[in-house]
């Protein structure tokens, strides 16, 4: 099965640039984004915090902790396979 995955080059780093997050998740044209993370930031409640600053933008989003450092082909294969029609931003 053949994914398309697209990685533009948007970085923001810096305080306060997660509530930025939005707003270049709209202008990547994601509706449906998919936070991709490990169990260890899910636990630090990282990844609620992104999914509830997005949803509180519209987005419907899902986390998808299922993966490992420098993730391979197959784990990405995994995410987009539970994603369904999510975009997937790691």
């Amino acid at each position: 099965m053949s994914h398309s995955i697209i990685l533009p080059r948007l970085m923001e780093i810096g305080d306060g640039a997660i509530v930025k997050l939005p707003a270049m998740v709209r202008a990547l044209g994601c509706s449906q984004p998919l936070i991709i993370t490990d169990k260890t930031m899910v636990a630090l409640g990282q990844g609620e915090r992104i999914a509830s600053l997005l949803v509180e933008e519209g987005f419907a989003t899902q986390i998808f902790d299922d993966t490992i450092p420098e993730p391979t082909d197959t784990s990405i294969e995994q995410a987009s396979t539970l994603s369904g029609q999510a975009t997937l931003i790691a």
